[in-house]
């Protein structure tokens, strides 16, 4: 992953791995995906509401990947309260 995002050889990222500067990165990228995670969660959660007949939604399930986000939970929770 962070070898095709950052544009670093296998070398450069292997390095990368064991220096502070990883833990930096992490977060950043969790704070990205979170935040494009948060983006298609709410597209969805619009869609559903204008296509049906319902206007709440009393339960979300995060699953995947993405459901680890550090925070992703809150922001969804805060956001369809």
């Amino acid at each position: 992953m962070i070898q095709n995002t950052f544009g670093l050889s296998a070398e450069e990222a292997e390095a990368a791995k064991k220096t502070v500067a990883w833990q930096i990165i992490m977060k950043m990228m969790c704070s990205l995906l979170s935040g494009k995670a948060w983006q298609q969660n709410n597209a969805g959660f619009t869609i559903f509401l204008t296509s049906t007949q319902y206007n709440e939604v009393n339960f979300i399930v995060l699953a995947g990947g993405c459901a680890a986000l550090s925070g992703l939970d809150d922001a969804v929770q805060l956001v369809h309260k």
